[in-house]
């Protein structure tokens, strides 16, 4: 899930209004994950469940789903920019090789 989330988030972040978005899909990721380990673990109780979320190892102020190395990766850490044409260069079909055209 983490693969599918960061790469949905890298390639809309140059998008109006993402940050909200990407805050909303935290919240909600969470609270699927919330669930699933619920149905995953009937008989745990809810501080149990709970000491799944750790602090982070990018922010350890914030706590987030993790078992073992692999964490939740949280998309409000993306960062939210505008697109810079300035980072665009010349297609390579448009470039001259320098050669006369025939």
């Amino acid at each position: 899930m983490n693969a599918i989330t960061s790469g949905w988030a890298n390639y809309y972040r140059y998008c109006v209004g993402a940050g909200r978005v990407f805050v909303a899909l935290d919240w909600y990721i969470g609270l699927r994950l919330c669930c699933w380990l619920r149905k995953k673990r009937p008989k745990a109780t809810p501080s149990e469940l709970w000491g799944s979320k750790q602090p982070s190892k990018r922010r350890a102020t914030r706590r987030v789903w993790r078992e073992g190395s692999i964490e939740q990766h949280v998309l409000c850490w993306t960062p939210v920019e505008r697109y810079r044409l300035a980072w665009m260069d010349t297609p390579d079909f448009a470039m001259s090789s320098g050669e006369p055209d025939a």
